[in-house]
């Protein structure tokens, strides 16, 4: 899958939301059908077996717990697929499909006046090209809080014009 990073979390019980957001990514989940496998799990795990037709939200998944002896040092597959970006087990680490976040993020400023209270005032130009919904909501959240990171500082923008694509490629 073009685009896809395969992502190990670094703990035991942390979710692939959390784990590819730490790498400025995001999880999709109709993407774990690409790891949901044996191969793709060795790649990244040093498994001693793999254990396929396991259930749960967490697979596939990677055992981590010695109190799961049945699990431990395996690679866990599931066989179809429901897993969850927001699910984690106490007793593994999970392999996680994320992409990145942005693919392209264009930020054009052109700075216009100094006002009463000599902030600088700007108009802004973004141009998102998003791979997700998810992607494109991450993407506005860090915009929404640059700006009000610029109302902060000396900076006030005046206007921001956002356009933005998607590319069904990554």
């Amino acid at each position: 899958y073009h685009g896809l990073n395969e992502v190990i979390t670094q703990e035991k019980d942390e979710t692939c939301d959390y784990a590819c957001n730490k790498l400025g990514m995001v999880c999709v989940e109709n993407q774990f059908v690409y790891l949901n496998n044996c191969n793709a799990m060795k790649r990244n795990f040093n498994c001693k077996g793999c254990i396929g037709g396991v259930t749960g939200e967490e697979i596939p998944a990677y055992g981590t717990a010695k109190g799961k002896p049945q699990f431990y040092e395996q690679c866990i597959v599931s066989s179809p697929t429901a897993s969850k970006c927001n699910a984690r087990h106490w007793s593994t680490q999970r392999l996680c499909p994320c992409i990145e976040s942005l693919k392209i993020a264009n930020v054009t400023t052109s700075f216009s006046s100094t006002d009463a209270s000599n902030k600088t005032r700007s108009d802004v130009a973004v141009i998102i090209i998003a791979c997700s919904e998810k992607a494109l909501m991450l993407s506005l959240k860090s915009l929404l809080k640059a700006n009000s990171d610029a109302e902060a500082s000396s900076l006030s923008i005046s206007s921001i014009d956002i356009i933005i694509s998607w590319d069904k490629q990554c």
